[in-house]
């Protein structure tokens, strides 16, 4: 007869949390893929699916991924390559979503930095990543060109208010684009000068994102995941939850924090 084990009251001892899941669940085979490379495998069976719901948009599973392979080719046209840094100072808007899955095509890096930072803090955090491109929100030309002068950026995209609410703005330049101020709706137009491959092969033990805590302890610091950091984050998260798959009868949502914060998801499930 088997002595049955006696329980502290300590879930970390008794692992009572553990209590009716199955092995896999508890040790789930982490594929060797880059996180986008994932999303394509899992989105195959549903690309009708609801993906991100933003303002009064729905935007399915092959809506996001078409977004991003013209953004991976927009961020190509600007020179950005494997292994670049890109600094994201948005709020948690949906061309924040796209433009981490357009990096990871490309195999570059995405940091999220904090919008609502002094300017001293963004143009610490841009050198320090020595990112050649930056994305930020209804700032003026001006503006854009003093962080240019402070730092080594090569481009900066601006997401103008209002533009927000599209997935790809409103576009108001006819004559083109202008290197000294590009804005996200002129990304599309920059994509189509770019007619090379943009596959990376990259691998899950590759750099992906850059995010921060809160700072409780001082200035925040940054943390960096590779691509099997949020994959493997993304399997336990979902099997400790059970989440199940969308469905409109059953509908679930994650909990969202600012882009920059390590603990988030942006999207419906």
């Amino acid at each position: 007869m088997v002595e049955e084990k006696k329980l502290t009251g300590y879930p970390s001892i008794d692992k009572s949390h553990l209590n009716g899941t199955k092995y896999f669940e508890r040790h789930p085979i982490i594929p060797n893929m880059s996180i986008v490379n994932v999303m394509k495998l899992l989105w195959m069976s549903c690309p009708n699916d609801p993906a991100v719901i933003f303002f009064d948009k729905v935007v399915t599973h092959s809506e996001l991924l078409k977004d991003s392979l013209v953004l991976a080719k927009a961020f190509k046209g600007l020179g950005v390559r494997k292994g670049d840094i890109i600094s994201v100072s948005i709020p948690n808007f949906y061309q924040g979503i796209v433009s981490f899955i357009a990096a990871n095509r490309i195999g570059a890096i995405v940091t999220f930095l904090n919008p609502f930072a002094q300017d001293s803090e963004l143009i610490a955090q841009i050198k320090k990543y020595d990112s050649p491109l930056l994305i930020n929100y209804d700032k003026m030309r001006e503006y854009n060109v003093q962080i240019k002068k402070e730092t080594n950026i090569k481009n900066i995209i601006t997401l103008n208010k209002g533009d927000e609410k599209t997935r790809w703005g409103n576009k108001t330049n006819t004559q083109g684009y202008s290197e000294s101020y590009i804005s996200y709706s002129d990304l599309q137009d920059i994509a189509k000068t770019n007619k090379g491959s943009i596959s990376a092969r990259t691998r899950r033990n590759a750099d992906a994102l850059i995010l921060f805590t809160s700072g409780s302890t001082g200035n925040p610091k940054d943390m960096l995941f590779t691509n099997h950091n949020v994959i493997a984050a993304c399997i336990y998260y979902k099997n400790s939850a059970h989440l199940e798959r969308y469905v409109n009868d059953n509908r679930r949502w994650m909990g969202v924090v600012p882009f920059m914060y390590p603990y988030k998801t942006d999207s419906k499930m």
